[in-house]
């Protein structure tokens, strides 16, 4: 969160283009992240992450400053994710390995582990990536969210106007879905965590 950040808020909604800059660059990398996520593709993520920034410039104005504007853009970067899905349908889809390194470009490795274990958790992630793919896009986007951004049950239910419970039921419903695939697929990427 950046200092001041209602103050920011409120400068940028009123026109000032240096609050704007500044809450693009504090939120731009969270926006990529997440519309990464869901596209699947570098360059779609990055058109995306400029969608993003130009509707919430043209749409300040409709925001309410007594909400949170964490869960305002959400929602404008869910809409615009899925909005780009739909027009792309991946014809051009980006390898598992960049997509790994565009999301977990600092994931360490504990040394001492046996040489194959950071390789097996490496496949482990590239498969559970691959995974989400086939979720409904509820699923799909509870599951980025909460567990993929670390979201809290809460926020996540503002930012898709719906119950906690609901947010819940998602998401249990995203794990075992990607849990039974592994157990019927990759049982032995299972057997090596």
């Amino acid at each position: 969160m950046l200092e001041n950040e209602l103050e920011i808020i409120a400068k940028a909604k009123n026109g000032d283009s240096i609050a704007f800059k500044r809450l693009f660059d504090n939120y731009s990398p969270v926006v990529y992240r997440v519309s990464l996520q869901i596209v699947g593709n570098v360059e779609e993520a990055k058109d995306v992450t400029q969608e993003v920034f130009i509707r919430v410039f043209r749409f300040f104005h409709t925001f309410d400053e007594e909400k949170s504007f964490f869960t305002w853009l959400y929602k404008i970067v869910l809409n615009a994710s899925y909005d780009q899905a739909k027009k792309q349908r991946r014809n051009t889809k980006t390898s598992l390995d960049e997509r790994q390194e565009e999301e977990y470009p600092d994931f360490p490795s504990d040394s001492s582990e046996a040489p194959d274990k950071p390789l097996l958790k490496e496949e482990l992630r590239s498969v559970v990536m691959k995974l989400v793919d086939t979720l409904t896009n509820q699923q799909k986007t509870v599951f980025v969210l909460h567990d993929l951004q670390g979201i809290s049950h809460e926020e996540v239910a503002n930012i898709l106007k719906c119950s906690q419970g609901n947010v819940r039921s998602h998401l249990f419903a995203a794990r075992k879905a990607i849990r039974e695939s592994l157990e019927k697929n990759y049982p032995e990427l299972l057997e090596s965590i």
